[in-house]
């Protein structure tokens, strides 16, 4: 934080776009020197985080000690709410994310969602797809390996399933 503090004082934006967590005394210095503060929030409200663990942490005690995002510091709350607070946007990725921070207070002007992802799905088409002729099903997973990513969900479902040997499950992360 200290050091892009310096480049915005060396630098003198004409906006401030951030990820949220990055830096609260950068944005409070932009906001000092009335640079606009968009904020970019890529997940739920860290409140509803807090909550939603907890309850996963509950539902589902084998997989507790692989959750993410729910056990922030009081501390680190408090620079998320004030990044927040001091940003002039907050851009989110999603309806829901965005119900998140209205549950929280926070003004629906002050929220703008920009969806993740590709804006016109039928500008792409599926290339190279291959028939499984050979019976086999595989699924890809990419992403965080991790239970806010539902991970024992998909474990279970794929355990129920009961593909057989024909099935295989790839997790990359």
């Amino acid at each position: 934080d200290v050091r892009v503090r310096f480049l915005v004082r060396q630098c003198e934006p004409t906006v401030i776009i951030q990820n949220a967590s990055l830096g609260y005394f950068t944005l409070k210095y932009g906001s000092r020197k009335k640079i606009p503060i968009i904020l970019s929030y890529p997940i739920a409200h860290h409140n509803w985080m807090k909550n939603i663990m907890k309850l996963e942490e509950i539902e589902n005690p084998t997989w507790a000690p692989y959750l993410q995002g729910g056990k922030l510091s009081r501390h680190r709350r408090n620079l998320l709410d004030k990044e927040i607070a001091i940003a002039d946007l907050v851009l989110v990725g999603s309806t829901f994310v965005k119900n998140t921070f209205l549950e929280e207070g926070i003004f629906s002007e002050k929220l703008k969602i920009v969806p993740l992802g590709v804006s016109r799905i039928e500008n792409y088409r599926a290339v190279g797809r291959k028939k499984l002729d050979d019976g086999n099903f595989v699924i890809l997973f990419m992403g965080q390996i991790n239970q806010r990513k539902g991970l024992s969900y998909l474990l279970d479902g794929f355990q129920k399933a009961n593909f057989g040997t024909a099935a295989k499950l790839n997790l990359v992360g």
